[in-house]
């Protein structure tokens, strides 16, 4: 965790240096610094989350979701619907060997999730 929270000192000081040296304005520099020290608080947030969370649920079904990247381009992409132990439901992007009925699994303090033999 610390050696993490180094690297991203060790990155933001070396946006701060890049921008100082680029703009010479201190106040862009520090507002790009401003959006950086945002952005990592979110993800140390969203990861703490994740990785909180633990819950068991079987596959109901396996569905293909077209979204519209821009005009003419068009993007499929495969989830798999999951009802879950507690009765909710949650929609995951589909893993290779994944079948309607297999059971997957999240265990706390892990970012992953997988299928339970």
């Amino acid at each position: 965790m610390r050696s993490n929270a180094i690297w991203y000192v060790v990155i933001l000081l070396a946006i701060i240096i890049g921008m100082l040296l680029y703009t010479e304005d201190i106040a862009t520099t520090l507002g790009v610094a401003f959006i950086f020290v945002l952005i990592w608080i979110y993800a140390a947030y969203y990861n703490k989350k994740i990785k909180n969370e633990e819950w068991v649920g079987t596959i109901e079904s396996i569905k293909d979701e077209t979204i519209q990247q821009d005009e003419d381009n068009y993007q499929t992409y495969t989830y798999a619907h999951i009802r879950l132990s507690n009765g909710k439901k949650k929609k995951l992007n589909h893993q290779p060997g994944w079948q309607v009925g297999d059971r997957i699994e999240k265990k706390k303090g892990e970012t992953a999730y997988r299928k339970i033999e």
